[in-house]
């Protein structure tokens, strides 16, 4: 804070003048110590948090909360404590799943961490703003959907209460002397001047802020996205901050049919007790690699003078922008777009997995035996091929599952066949697992 003195000449050389004594940085710097100013965004990827579900109590309304606490509590063991029964009403209970949610697979979340490491110049200076860009490249086959969640950890930062007091004072004036009864006198009064100085405590510092601030916008388009991110008074947006996105790809085009097949008494089920639920699955076509590129740019208060105290209302500053370089970041990997449904083939010696017959199953569309019994792992496919074998006799294949029938069909690449292949026992004991739908090359 700036110095206050006082206006008379006289006083400032008495008194000096009046200067804070606690709430500072430091009393002096060397400048020559000064760092200069040298900033650095980093960005790395990671896969988000999943969110944790609210306890199943807090999701009801009043009266749903009312009953399931009787519920609850009717069905706790003779004995039990009132520990026992909170512990049963906080329970998080997950949302049950959509059946076919996991069918689309050309969404991608990401959490995205952009740290900005450096020095500044002195302790008073701040990065006030922070912007950060995401832009992709001229690829269509993928774009921004939305941002989701931002996080950032800034803790209060509490200054604390100081207080000091001090005061200087210096007294002019003119002193009566009355010379009337003096020898010589003339029966006047004399003025002469006098001066005093005192000092005592008078001036009082006190600060006890406690801060919390962090507001967070941006812009979101197809091909970029825009976080800005602004700090405040004492806030300084050093460090680091995440933020999750999600990304649309573009899919293969019509979705594959994919079934979900469920065996309530194991490879014993009988053909028509199968439950089955068929999926429309889309994916990306290919899984090459997903880039985009990260840039943004820092503006800084510096301060140039009264730089030594923690207060800012008497800083003398001045705001630079800083621009980062824009660097590329893989955001997905081939691991990450994969994509592999299984199905169960049998092949003449000689014939590559792509070129075999498959297991096929009735489109209830057409009525006919055409489309590939497709699975979503090669553990639900050897479920299938268990259940096929349990179900063999000897001169006879099953000819039905879930109350559709089912068959052989050939490869894309094979000429159409004309009419339904049915299975036999031979070829049920030649059937083998495969990846029959993969987006690693063309679509089988």
């Amino acid at each position: 804070m700036r110095r206050a003195c006082t206006a008379a000449v006289a006083a400032a050389v008495l008194a000096g003048c009046v200067s804070p004594q606690l709430t500072r940085h430091y009393d002096s710097v060397d400048e020559t110590s000064v760092s200069n100013i040298n900033l650095k965004l980093s960005v790395f990827l990671a896969s988000p948090k999943a969110d944790e579900e609210p306890p199943l109590i807090t999701t009801l309304a009043e009266r749903g909360q009312a009953e399931l606490i009787r519920t609850v509590a009717a069905k706790m063991p003779a004995g039990s404590d009132a520990t026992a029964l909170l512990n049963a009403l906080g329970t998080a209970v997950a949302p049950p799943p959509e059946d076919c949610a996991w069918a689309d697979r050309t969404s991608l979340k990401k959490r995205v961490t952009m740290t900005v490491l450096g020095t500044l110049g002195r302790p008073a200076d701040r990065i006030d703003r922070l912007e950060f860009r995401f832009t992709l490249p001229q690829d269509k086959r993928y774009a921004f959907a939305s941002w989701d969640k931002f996080d950032s950890v800034y803790g209060s930062y509490d200054l604390g209460s100081a207080k000091y007091t001090q005061s200087q004072a210096l007294k002019l004036g003119l002193t009566t002397t009355d010379t009337s009864n003096r020898a010589n006198g003339a029966g006047s009064f004399v003025k002469t001047p006098n001066a005093s100085y005192e000092m005592t405590n008078g001036l009082e510092e006190n600060m006890n802020y406690v801060i919390r601030r962090l507001n967070v916008g941006g812009a979101l388009e197809p091909d970029e996205a825009t976080l800005v991110q602004e700090g405040g008074p004492y806030i300084n947006l050093l460090g680091s901050s995440s933020a999750v996105f999600t990304l649309k790809m573009r899919s293969t085009g019509d979705p594959r049919p994919v079934h979900v097949l469920a065996f309530k008494n194991g490879s014993k089920t009988a053909p028509d007790d199968v439950a089955m639920k068929v999926c429309q699955a889309k994916y990306p076509a290919r899984r090459d690699p997903l880039v985009v590129d990260v840039g943004g740019t820092a503006l800084m208060r510096m301060v140039a003078n009264h730089h030594d105290t923690i207060s800012e209302g008497d800083d003398t500053v001045k705001f630079v922008r800083k621009d980062f370089a824009a660097t590329r970041v893989q955001i997905a990997d081939a691991t990450d777009l994969k994509v592999e449904f299984f199905g169960l083939v049998s092949c003449r010696k000689g014939q590559r997995e792509h070129e075999c017959l498959r297991l096929g199953v009735e489109n209830p569309d057409t009525g006919k035996v055409e489309n590939p019994l497709l699975v979503r792992t090669a553990a639900h496919a050897a479920d299938v091929r268990d259940w096929l074998l349990a179900h063999l006799q000897a001169d006879k294949a099953p000819e039905t599952i879930a109350t559709r029938r089912i068959g052989l069909v050939k490869a894309p690449t094979e000429p159409a066949q004309e009419s339904d292949m049915a299975l036999t026992p031979a070829i049920v004991r030649s059937l083998r697992v495969a990846p029959i739908v993969n987006n690693a090359g063309p679509a089988g």
